[in-house]
């Protein structure tokens, strides 16, 4: 018998070096800013759930980029948006214990990460495969162990694009100095 897998779950990537040097030193005075901060999930980030760093103009020329690379991101996958997808774009800066539970982005249509600074020691990201119903196996026992989660190492310049239904996580980031990027999510 021969299978044939269907119903990937696909993710876009690729390095920008050029636009990472440029945006590591706006988001490390970003994360420096008491007043931006939100500390949601329990560690330094400024992911506020409605307004983001989109608003401010030094976050103008990023929030069009992330807007051509979700409309070739689509494109890629054989679709195109109903709507002009618009970005919610926050800093995150995690350090040595934090962590950031499994999740995915409901609301949105398109999620991704941008790595600024990693560290030695920085976290992966974990991709859970998104076909839950494996889970849900009564009758059957597992004689060969199939991936359940994929993990990425992150590198500096490095950019993630997928559907934000996809489930992820942090595990637990061992750098001790921030392990910093900028996350988005594109949606209404």
């Amino acid at each position: 018998m021969k299978l044939n897998y269907y119903f990937p779950t696909v993710v876009g990537r690729f390095y920008d070096l050029e636009l990472r040097n440029k945006m590591l030193p706006i988001v490390k005075d970003v994360l420096n800013n008491e007043e931006l901060l939100t500390w949601k999930c329990g560690y330094r980030n400024t992911y506020s759930g409605s307004t983001g760093l989109q608003e401010l103009p030094e976050f103008k020329e990023f929030a069009n980029y992330l807007k051509k690379v979700s409309r070739d991101y689509l494109l890629e996958l054989g679709c195109a948006s109903k709507v002009d997808l618009c970005p919610n774009i926050f800093a995150s800066g995690m350090v040595k214990g934090d962590r950031h539970g499994k999740h995915d982005h409901p609301g949105s249509e398109l999620s991704g990460i941008f790595y600024l600074d990693v560290p030695e020691g920085s976290a992966d990201l974990v991709l859970h495969d998104s076909k839950i119903f494996r889970n849900n196996r009564s009758n059957m026992v597992q004689l060969q162990r199939s991936q359940s989660s994929i993990n990425i190492k992150p590198e500096n310049g490095l950019f993630l694009i997928w559907e934000s239904w996809i489930q992820h996580e942090v595990p637990v980031n061992n750098s001790s100095s921030p392990r910093t990027t900028l996350v988005f999510n594109m949606g209404l």
